[in-house]
């Protein structure tokens, strides 16, 4: 049976011996997965070609309750128009950006590509990498930085 998610409500459920899926009222297809463990996460379940299909759509509390339902309708909006929301994920995981393997560029893929639509504390990553990575490697290749450099990096820290 659904029920509608609030964060209240979200905090409150307690894992059980197996992992539970558990569909909010609002949204169609919207899931928070709870596992055992005590973790929980969203999910958007969906058809596709005569298929069931999972799209996963973060962990919560990354992503709260409200974000969690603007995934789901933006997924249920690409289903309705005929794609396939957790191909075009993997398709975007799989795409390698055209960078020129100097650190700084490699700095800000990472920064566009992984932190800004997975970390709340995107901007955090973006400062910390310019204030403490860029100075020291920046015109540097990135696949010349050693281990030992890192080790360095982090001892400055």
């Amino acid at each position: 049976m659904a029920k509608t998610l609030t964060t209240t409500a979200v905090d409150a459920i307690r894992p059980g011996r197996a992992r539970e899926e558990i569909s909010d009222a609002k949204i169609t297809g919207l899931k928070l997965i709870v596992q055992p463990s005590g973790s929980k996460s969203w999910a958007f379940r969906y058809s596709f070609a005569g298929q069931r299909r999972k799209l996963t759509i973060g962990a919560y509390p990354a992503i709260g309750v409200a974000d969690a339902r603007q995934k789901a309708l933006e997924a249920a909006a690409q289903v309705e128009k005929g794609l396939d929301p957790g191909a075009m994920k993997g398709a975007a995981k799989r795409a390698v950006p055209n960078v020129d393997g100097l650190v700084e560029t490699v700095a800000a893929a990472f920064v566009e590509i992984y932190a800004k639509p997975n970390l709340r504390s995107w901007q955090e990553v973006q400062r910390k990498l310019a204030q403490d990575v860029l100075p020291l490697w920046s015109g540097r290749r990135f696949e010349d930085i050693t281990r030992g450099d890192v080790h360095r990096l982090a001892d400055s820290m």
